[in-house]
């Protein structure tokens, strides 16, 4: 036999702690899916103004507009050239160990095909519990050890 004003209980108590428990994981949800939209944009706007200045570099060989790291705000913008066997040639030398390691698997994974990406084309990659935003522009030239310069007979590299 049910008791009296158990409908009435689980319709006063149980439906509105369902809706906040429900609007909770809405607003997470919402949220979430915006600050990732948001944190994609501005790195490929970061990305879009490192490769202006890597263009710039590309067709003059000049030093003068160099990448000012100041200009990145919660992204930091590395970039990597690789040249057409898909080897690492740049960054040589890292200064932190965690980094190291990070361009390590990156180089790998681009080296092993897992990686490919088409010219402008973007890219979100997880890896170590963080979120890596690439992007891919291909240079025919020479590599001076540093970057890349437009020169007839050249070779052709990815950054």
């Amino acid at each position: 036999m049910r008791r009296p004003g158990r409908k009435l209980k689980t319709g006063l108590y149980g439906v509105p702690i369902f809706l906040v428990f429900a609007m909770a994981i809405i607003i997470y949800i919402v949220f979430y899916l915006a600050v990732d939209n948001y944190v994609a944009r501005l790195a490929e706007r970061n990305i879009e103004m490192r490769f202006a200045v890597l263009d710039a570099y590309y067709n003059s060989s000049a030093y003068e507009s160099y990448y000012d790291d100041s200009s990145d705000f919660i992204i930091t913008v590395r970039h990597m050239i690789f040249d057409d066997a898909g080897r690492l040639l740049s960054p040589a030398v890292l200064d932190e160990d965690a980094e190291k390691a990070q361009t390590k698997e990156i180089a790998a994974r681009y080296a092993g095909g897992e990686l490919s990406l088409r010219d402008g084309q973007g890219k979100k990659l997880r890896l170590d519990n963080g979120a890596y935003y690439l992007m891919q522009r291909t240079y025919t030239g020479v590599f001076d050890g540093s970057f890349v310069v437009d020169r007839v007979g050249g070779r052709t590299y990815s950054v």
